[in-house]
């Protein structure tokens, strides 16, 4: 089982499917990401938006972490129930928003407002679906001046530079790399 690293919801467990239909973002990669962040920013300053959800852990880490408010986007149908089920265990479903729908279709079409987001991209390592969304991002740049994305994929996978996205550090950890980006 999954649990909450620190922050206001510490130790408090998540379900997951069994097998490997989701992969849930390791506790040691879960808090390198919240301790670089907090080192640099206050994440109370942040919208959060995990956009391939799967079970929540990363979007609700950062949320336990004095996140802002918080939306998770997961279009799986089984997987949205694990991470509806997940919201209500930690008492949260009514400040989190939550969104069964593609990632990438719910970043193009959604309005975004004018506070920083900090958004979180661990999608299925198959497929293109963070360079879509890096892609969508840098289109609507000037919207979101100010925002950082994290992306987490496979080592054997790359990314394009793409422009108004920069890379500001990079951690691998086994066949995992992790990146921060900001939004000029």
């Amino acid at each position: 089982m999954l649990r909450i690293t620190a922050g206001s919801l510490k130790n408090r467990r998540l379900q997951s499917l069994p097998g490997a239909q989701t992969r849930p973002t390791l506790e040691k990669t879960r808090a390198m990401i919240c301790n670089s962040l907090a080192a640099r920013y206050d994440l109370r300053d942040f919208h959060l938006i995990d956009l391939f959800a799967g079970t929540g852990a990363l979007g609700l880490e950062l949320y336990s972490w004095g996140g802002g408010p918080l939306d998770l986007i997961e279009q799986e149908a089984k997987t949205y129930r694990v991470l509806q089920a997940n919201l209500a265990a930690l008492g949260v479903e009514k400040s989190a928003r939550l969104w069964q729908a593609d990632g990438v279709r719910w970043l193009q079409e959604n309005p975004l407002g004018d506070t920083p987001y900090l958004i979180l991209l661990d999608p299925p390592y198959a497929g293109d679906l963070a360079e879509r969304a890096l892609r969508v991002l840098s289109r609507r740049r000037a919207q979101l001046a100010g925002s950082l994305v994290v992306v987490e994929r496979s080592k054997h996978q790359g990314l394009p530079p793409l422009e108004g996205v920069e890379l500001f550090k990079s951690r691998v950890f086994g066949s995992t790399v992790v990146e921060f980006f900001e939004v000029q």
